[in-house]
C-alpha cells in the first residue's frame, strides 16, 4: 500500500515538472512558406471559387486569409499522407479581381508566413442571340421562354423579344347541347362534339351571370354530362361554353328548356283506409310505378301533412302508416308524384270509425287475493297482443294495472299490489289490436287466507356468546317467511328470515339475545296467506369458556426484539389475550387460532427486562371468556462476548481500518469501541445470511499501534460485555529507484514519464 501512494506522489511531480517545461517553452521551427507559382486561384460566376496549392508533403496544412496579418480566414484543407497537393473551395472571392494570402503549416512546425496571390475578375456573359430564343404564349396556363446556347458567367446585356397573342376557342353548336329538365332530381345538360381536354361552362345569361356547372373532358371522351340541381319548374333558358386547351373561353352558346311535367292524380279504386284503435291507421295504395312518391294530406289544398312513403323500385303498391286518424269516420286528401314529375292533384278518400272490442266473460277471469305479495288476475280465452285493464269502479278512474298477451299465448296475467284483506269487486276490459277498448266486466274475489303457526318441537334455539345468535326453524317450505318477536303480542322484532329454494327449513341471526336464559315467540307467514299466530321457545342460558393450562405456556423474554407467548392445545377459533394483572389491568396482546392449528405465538413489544408473571384466557366461538391462568417468565439472556483468538485488526494507511470477528451467528451485531465502558461507538457490523463473520469498517484507527474494545450482541439478547484487542502501527512503502524512472521531452507533442517495476 505504501508503495502505491509513493508511486502517486512520484507522478504528481512528473507532472508538476512537465507543466514547468511548457512554461519556459522550447524553441521549433517554422515552416516554409508557399511558392505563388505553386498556387492557382479560379474565380468563378455562380459557383464556389477555388484554391489549388501543390508542391506540398502528407499532413501539411493550408490556410487562406483576406490579408497579410491577422484577418479572416476563408478556407483551409490537409494533404494526405502521399498527396503533394490540395484544392480548397471558398463561397465567393467577389465578382471584381484582388488578392489572397496563403500559409503552410508541417507536422512538427509553426505555421509559416503567408504568401501574397493575385486573382483575376470574374468573366462577363455575352448577350443571347433572339434566334436562340422561342416564346410560347398559352390561355389558361403558363407561358414559356426556351433560350439555347447558354454559359454559366456573370448576367450579359439585355435584348428585346415580341410574342404573339393568345387564340379563342370556338362555340358550340346548339345542335350538340341537350337539356333534361326533371322534377325531384338533379337536371342534366348534356354535350356533344368535344375533344379531350375542352372544358365546359354552364351560364344563367348570355354575359357575366353565374356558372351553373362545369365539366372538363377525359383524354378520349368526345361528350359529357353536367348535373345542375335545379333549373326550374318552368320552361327557361342556359348559355354553354367551351375552352380548348392553351385557348381562351369561346363565347356563349343559348340554348332553351322545358318545364317539369306534372303527375296523373291516383284512382280511389286504388285506396283502401283501415282506421285502427290504439296502434297506426293504415293507408295502402296500389297501381303505382317504382319510384312514385305518395303523400297524405288532412285538407284538399295546403293543410298538413299527415304521411308519405316511396315505392319501391320495382313495385306496384305501398302501405303509409297514419299515428291516429280519429275514433270518428272522416276524409284524407291523396297526391302522387311520379320520378322526374311535378306532385299530381289531391284525390278526397273517406274512411271509417274505429271499431269496438267485444265485453269478457266472467267464466274466464280467476282473481287470486294474496297475503303479503301481490294480487292477480288471470284472464283466458285471448289473442296475441290482446290488452286487459283492471279498473277499481264501474265508470272511469285509471286502470290499477294492465297486462298484454305474450306470442303464442291465449291469456294474460295483470299483477296488482293489493286488493285488501278483506272481499271485494273490480272491473275487468279488453282492447284487442285495432280496436277500441271494450265494456267493462265486474268480477267477485274472496278475502285473504291465514298462515298455520310453527309448532315449537321443530324450533332449535342457540344462545351464543360473543356471537350472533341462532333460531332454527324445520317444517317449512320455500318461500315461507319466519318472524322472531321477544312478546306473545306485540313487542319488538327480532329478526326475520326466508326459507331458501328447496329447502324445508330457515336460520333467524339475532345479534344477542342475552347472557342469561328467556323465551321468544316464532310466526310465520306462508306465500299468499297472512301471518300466523305466535308460538312460545324457551332457551337457556350463555356458556362460559374452559381457561387455558399453565404447562401449555411457554414464554421467550427477548431483549431488543419482540417477546413471544406459546399457547398449544386449543381449538381452531378459540381468541387467546394476555394481560398484566389478574383481572381489569391492560391487554398486552391477542392471537386467534388459525382453522388447520390447535396452537397460538402471541408477540409482545416487550415484558421487560427481569422476571415476572402475565396472565391469559380463552374465549372460544359463541362462548364467553374463561378466567385469566398466571404464567411466569424469566430475566433477559446476555450475549457471549467473543473470544480475541476470533479476532483479527487491520490498521491501514490512506484507507479504512477493519476489525474481523469469526465463530458468529448470522444477525449478530458487532460493536467496536474505544474504550472498556462508555467511549465512543467506532463502527458496527451485523453478520449477513449464510455467513459467520462480520468486518467493521473504520475511517483510520491512527498510524500507531493502540486497542480496541469489541462486544456481540445476539438476536433476542442483550449486548455482551467489551474484550480488549491490540493493533500494530501502519506500514510504509518502499523508495522508487531512479534507475526505473525514463523521462521524454518530446516537441509539439506531450511530454512523457514512465515508471517500471512497479506492484
Amino acid at each position: 500500500m505504501e508503495i502505491r501512494l509513493l508511486k502517486k506522489y512520484f507522478l504528481a511531480f512528473i507532472s508538476i515538472m512537465v507543466l514547468a517545461q511548457s512554461i519556459v517553452g522550447y524553441a521549433q521551427e517554422s515552416s516554409d512558406a508557399p511558392s505563388s507559382s505553386n498556387i492557382i486561384i479560379t474565380n468563378n460566376s455562380g459557383k464556389y471559387d477555388t484554391v489549388y496549392v501543390s508542391d506540398l508533403s502528407g499532413g501539411d496544412v493550408v490556410k487562406i486569409y483576406n490579408s497579410a496579418t491577422a484577418g479572416k480566414l476563408l478556407g483551409m484543407a490537409t494533404a494526405w499522407n502521399y498527396n503533394s497537393e490540395v484544392t480548397i473551395n471558398i463561397s465567393q472571392l467577389g465578382t471584381d479581381a484582388g488578392k489572397v494570402y496563403v500559409s503552410v503549416t508541417s507536422t512538427g512546425e509553426i505555421e509559416s508566413s503567408r504568401t501574397k496571390v493575385d486573382y483575376a475578375a470574374e468573366i462577363k456573359s455575352e448577350a443571347p442571340n433572339a434566334e436562340n430564343i422561342t416564346i410560347t404564349n398559352n390561355a389558361g396556363k403558363s407561358d414559356t421562354v426556351m433560350l439555347s446556347g447558354l454559359t454559366n458567367k456573370l448576367e450579359s446585356d439585355r435584348i428585346k423579344i415580341n410574342y404573339s397573342a393568345e387564340t379563342k376557342s370556338n362555340a358550340p353548336l346548339a345542335d350538340n347541347i341537350e337539356i333534361i329538365n326533371n322534377v325531384g332530381a338533379s337536371d342534366v345538360i348534356k354535350v356533344t362534339g368535344l375533344s379531350g381536354s375542352d372544358v365546359v361552362n354552364v351560364y344563367d345569361s348570355a354575359k357575366v351571370g353565374n356558372v351553373l356547372g362545369s365539366a372538363t373532358i377525359s383524354t378520349y371522351d368526345t361528350s359529357t354530362s353536367i348535373s345542375i340541381i335545379q333549373l326550374g319548374n318552368t320552361a327557361g333558358s342556359v348559355y354553354v361554353s367551351i375552352t380548348r386547351k392553351n385557348k381562351l373561353e369561346s363565347d356563349r352558346t343559348k340554348v332553351d328548356y322545358s318545364a317539369e311535367a306534372k303527375t296523373d292524380v291516383p284512382a280511389a279504386d286504388n285506396i283502401i283506409i283501415v282506421n285502427n284503435a290504439g296502434i297506426s291507421d293504415v293507408i295502402k295504395l296500389t297501381s303505382l310505378l317504382g319510384g312514385d312518391l305518395i303523400k297524405i294530406y288532412d285538407s284538399a289544398k295546403a293543410g298538413n301533412l299527415m304521411g308519405s312513403a316511396t315505392v319501391s323500385e320495382y313495385g306496384t303498391s305501398t302501405t303509409i302508416n297514419i299515428t291516429q286518424l280519429g275514433s270518428s269516420a272522416g276524409s284524407v286528401y291523396v297526391a302522387v308524384t311520379g320520378k322526374t314529375k311535378l306532385e299530381s292533384d289531391r284525390i278526397k278518400v273517406d274512411y271509417n270509425e274505429e271499431p269496438k272490442s267485444d265485453a269478457l266473460a266472467v267464466s274466464n277471469i280467476i282473481i287470486v287475493n294474496n297475503a303479503g305479495i301481490s294480487d292477480t288476475v288471470k284472464v283466458t280465452g285471448l289473442s296475441e297482443n290482446d290488452e286487459v285493464n283492471v279498473y277499481k269502479y264501474a265508470a272511469g278512474g285509471e286502470p290499477l294495472g294492465s297486462a298484454t298477451v305474450d306470442t303464442y299465448n291465449s291469456f294474460a296475467i295483470v299483477t296488482l299490489s293489493q286488493f285488501g284483506t278483506s272481499a271485494g269487486s273490480i272491473y275487468i276490459t279488453v282492447t284487442q289490436t285495432g280496436n277500441q277498448e271494450s265494456d267493462r266486466t265486474k268480477v267477485s274475489y274472496s278475502a285473504e287466507p291465514k298462515s298455520a303457526a310453527s309448532v315449537s318441537s321443530n324450533i332449535i334455539v342457540t344462545n351464543n356468546a360473543g356471537a350472533s345468535d341462532a333460531v332454527q326453524i324445520n317444517g317449512l317450505t320455500s318461500g315461507d317467511i319466519v318472524i322472531v318477536y321477544d312478546s306473545a303480542e306485540e313487542g319488538n322484532l327480532l329478526g326475520t328470515a326466508t326459507v331458501p329454494t328447496y329447502k324445508s327449513f330457515v336460520t333467524v341471526a339475532i345479534t344477542q339475545l342475552g347472557a342469561s336464559s328467556g323465551n321468544i315467540y316464532v310466526s310465520t307467514i306462508n306465500k299468499g296467506k297472512l301471518e300466523s299466530d305466535r308460538t312460545k321457545v324457551p332457551f337457556s342460558a350463555e356458556q362460559i369458556s374452559d381457561p387455558p393450562t399453565a404447562s401449555n405456556i411457554t414464554i421467550t423474554n427477548n431483549a431488543a426484539i419482540s417477546d413471544t407467548i406459546e399457547i398449544t392445545f386449543l381449538e381452531s377459533g378459540d381468541l387467546v389475550k394476555v394481560y398484566d394483572a389478574a383481572s381489569e389491568g391492560n391487554l398486552l396482546g391477542s392471537e386467534i387460532v388459525s382453522s388447520d392449528s390447535t396452537e397460538v405465538n402471541i408477540k409482545i413489544t416487550q415484558l421487560g427486562t427481569y422476571d415476572g408473571s402475565v396472565y391469559i384466557s380463552v374465549t372460544s366461538p359463541n362462548k364467553l371468556e374463561s378466567e385469566r391462568c398466571v404464567a411466569y417468565y424469566t430475566e433477559e439472556p446476555t450475549t457471549d462476548a467473543p473470544e480475541a483468538s476470533n479476532i483479527i485488526v487491520s490498521n491501514n494507511a490512506k484507507i479504512a481500518d477493519t476489525v474481523t470477528v469469526a465463530f458468529l451467528e448470522v444477525d449478530d451485531i458487532v460493536k467496536v469501541y474505544n474504550s472498556s465502558t462508555g467511549g465512543s461507538l467506532l463502527g458496527s457490523a451485523t453478520v449477513a445470511d449464510d455467513c459467520t463473520d462480520a468486518t467493521v469498517k473504520i475511517t483510520q484507527l491512527g498510524t500507531v499501534s493502540g486497542n480496541v474494545y469489541i462486544s456481540v450482541t445476539g438476536i433476542g439478547k442483550k449486548e455482551s460485555t467489551r474484550i480488549k484487542v491490540d493493533y500494530t502501527e501502519e506500514q510504509k512503502a518502499d523508495p522508487l529507484s531512479s534507475s526505473n524512472i525514463i523521462i521524454r521531452n518530446n516537441s509539439g507533442v506531450a511530454d512523457t514519464v514512465t515508471v517500471t517495476f512497479l506492484d
